[in-house]
């Protein structure tokens, strides 16, 4: 087998992967066993033995004596300690976008805004997290700082699980909806201050609902390993015969 080709199936199986925990499909502490996974995706089990790792790499996976890779869950304290990271650093991509903000870039964000709003009115929470996520991510490019946004990409993707739960409550997605349009405003106004200021708190109050301990409902008790394989396997379905892209989806709340 070439070179390329092999890189191909490791970033194949690594998107793959990435994009089932990110989603929740594959959950905190399911294992990922490497026959299993390589036979689910037709490889040897040398690029998918990679692709664990580069999932290691990035936080979404750990490995544990005895039971070998598993599916990363973040500890109460550990998640807290990331969205204060996130907080910090959203808030200084949004005053770079702001300080960039092209009159396309900002049509951009006020289409997206539009679909959020249409989202909500449908009362369509699924889709109103891609889109919130979305907007986060064209906040990024108008900030263009790849490595600003390769470090806040790494944080997001160990949380964004969270931050689906908490759009689900009662009454957030409408208060999210208003927290973006603050945000997206002071950027399409080149308004640094505000635009920090407006992400800042954005993810703040994301982070303060984790400052509350009944958010441990969040953290429910481990499944047995058979379940979790089972959920492995009907995960499957979803990979034969596909093609995903490449893209990371998940929400920002």
């Amino acid at each position: 087998m070439g070179t390329s080709q092999k890189t191909s199936e490791v970033e194949k199986i690594f998107r793959e992967l990435q994009e089932m925990i990110v989603t929740g499909e594959l959950p905190t502490g399911c294992r990922l066993i490497e026959s299993q996974i390589a036979e689910l995706f037709g490889v040897s089990r040398t690029p998918t033995r990679l692709a664990i790792e580069r999932l290691a790499s990035i936080g979404l996976v750990e490995h544990t004596p005895n039971r070998g890779a598993i599916v990363h869950q973040p500890s109460f304290e550990e998640l807290k300690e990331l969205l204060q990271i996130r907080q910090i650093n959203e808030g200084l991509t949004a005053r770079m976008a702001a300080q960039k903000c092209r009159e396309e870039d900002a049509a951009a964000l006020y289409e997206i805004l539009d679909k959020m709003r249409d989202a909500l009115e449908a009362d369509d929470t699924a889709t109103y997290s891609a889109l919130s996520s979305r907007i986060h991510l064209c906040i990024m490019e108008i900030a263009h700082n790849r490595f600003l946004t390769d470090f806040v990409m790494r944080i997001y993707m160990i949380t964004s699980r969270y931050h689906m739960a908490i759009t689900s409550l009662p009454y957030r997605a409408n208060s999210s909806y208003l927290e973006h349009r603050a945000i997206v405003d002071a950027i399409a106004s080149h308004d640094g201050d505000a635009a920090e200021q407006a992400m800042v708190q954005h993810i703040g109050i994301i982070k303060n609902f984790f400052s509350n301990e009944h958010s441990r409902i969040f953290f429910p008790p481990r499944e047995s390993d058979g379940k979790r394989a089972m959920l492995l396997r009907m995960s499957a379905s979803k990979v034969e015969g596909t093609k995903r892209s490449s893209r990371h989806r998940a929400s920002f709340d």
